[in-house]
């Protein structure tokens, strides 16, 4: 009997053994650290979000100069009332800030003094609400020691975290200003005239540019890259959106282009020409993920404008959000939840799309574009993609806090 109780005993003691080593082995790669990080708060989106008409050349003029001076290290304030006074002369400061929020209106005589004074108050408090907000980011994300602070530097604060696993994740964090939207969206055979048309717009205008010729390139065998490029300048780097018949595809996407075109495509597309021959009520937005297995292709959506530029439904109507294994696709999914209100509107739109696709846009790029299949009116939503299980809960995270009420920048990480 002592016999088999010591045997009993070795026994359990290698399974604690085992299951100890077992516990280790599946933590040895999160290896714990301190964080330092120094963030700026981009005051200027502060002031624009303030003024009556951002687009002002003037006022643009000022806030581009604070922009570029307030990296030296000076005074945000100081370095605004300067280049006020050097830009906009005689002007009264209060016309240019002036709105239902100011606790002055353009009939009295308010001084520059009182209106910098407000702003200050102003700034100060949106700082505290990106404190805030990212603070509760920071918890949902299971950071538990951590301390943030402002700096004698207006606009940029310092975060300290003790013990974090993946340092990575803190620029999405951090970054990610959370705007979620639902958009309406364009149908491919509806874009796709405009986009030829463009073009042929920028082919004519290379012709006319430029002494050489099509015709001048060697073609013995067959049209070579270069001569394609001439005559597409467009679809040479946006790839229209074709099914496996070569007929145009369906739904809101209008081409794919790898990472390193994106930015010729949308230079084109913005161009006076171009913006004149598309329609007024249209805006283009990329998928934040590539679509291909290699990972190179970017996907286009072609996104229904409204007026004032809102979307239809936004992430305050957002009451809940979380990541979960969908057992009909095999992968992990995002799920919304939504306010009555919310929901309301959900079923409203959704009613109005049957048939169409709504893309699902988070800080400008699209999630998500399912089509309505009818329409949906307990206020849910999802958002599904090549998404790993820790890619989806960050992005449940993000849309479950909310928007940061201002850009954030990291301007310095360093691990001790």
């Amino acid at each position: 009997m002592r016999k088999l109780l010591l045997v009993f005993g070795f026994i359990l003691i290698l399974c604690i053994n085992l299951l100890v080593s077992s516990c280790s082995f599946f933590q040895s790669d999160e290896k714990k650290v301190d964080l330092s990080i120094t963030i700026k708060i981009s005051l200027t989106d502060v002031i624009k979000s303030f003024t009556v008409n951002q687009s002002d050349s003037l006022f643009k003029m000022v806030m581009d100069s604070v922009e570029t001076k307030i990296a030296k290290g000076d005074d945000f304030f100081e370095l605004l009332k300067n280049e006020w006074d050097g830009v906009e002369g005689e002007k009264n400061m209060a016309v240019s800030f002036y709105s239902y929020q100011m606790p002055f209106d353009t009939d009295r005589n308010v001084s520059e003094t009182e209106v910098l004074n407000f702003l200050k108050t102003q700034t100060d408090l949106v700082i505290d609400q990106t404190i805030s907000v990212l603070g509760q980011r920071l918890e949902l994300y299971g950071c538990e020691d951590y301390s943030i602070e402002k700096t004698d530097v207006p606009g940029v604060i310092n975060l300290e975290i003790k013990g974090i696993v993946n340092s990575k994740k803190m620029n999405f964090i951090i970054e990610s200003k959370g705007k979620i939207e639902f958009w309406e969206t364009y149908e491919n055979m509806e874009i796709f005239p405009y986009l030829k048309e463009i073009n042929d717009s920028l082919k004519s205008a290379n012709e006319s540019g430029s002494e050489d010729t099509v015709e001048q390139i060697d073609t013995a065998n067959s049209e070579s890259f270069e001569e394609f490029a001439r005559n597409n300048p467009l679809f040479s780097v946006l790839t229209p959106w074709v099914d496996r018949n070569n007929q145009l595809g369906e739904g809101p996407v209008v081409g794919y282009a790898t990472g390193k075109d994106t930015t010729i495509i949308m230079q084109h597309l913005s161009k006076s020409g171009c913006r004149s021959i598309l329609p007024a009520k249209i805006k283009f937005l990329w998928t934040a993920n590539t679509f291909d297995e290699e990972g190179k292709y970017f996907q286009l959506i072609a996104i229904k404008k409204r007026m004032g530029n809102e979307a239809p439904i936004e992430g305050s109507v957002i009451s809940n959000a979380f990541a979960e294994l969908n057992e009909d696709m095999g992968t992990v999914a995002v799920y919304m939840e939504m306010t009555s209100k919310g929901a309301s509107d959900w079923e409203y739109l959704t009613r109005q799309n049957i048939g169409k696709s709504i893309a699902i846009v988070l800080d400008d790029k699209v999630y998500s574009f399912p089509m309505v299949q009818s329409e949906i009116t307990n206020g849910n939503s999802m958002i599904s993609g090549n998404f790993s299980k820790e890619e989806a809960n960050m992005l449940a995270l993000i849309i479950k806090i909310g928007k940061m009420p201002v850009k954030t920048k990291i301007l310095k990480i360093s691990e001790h």
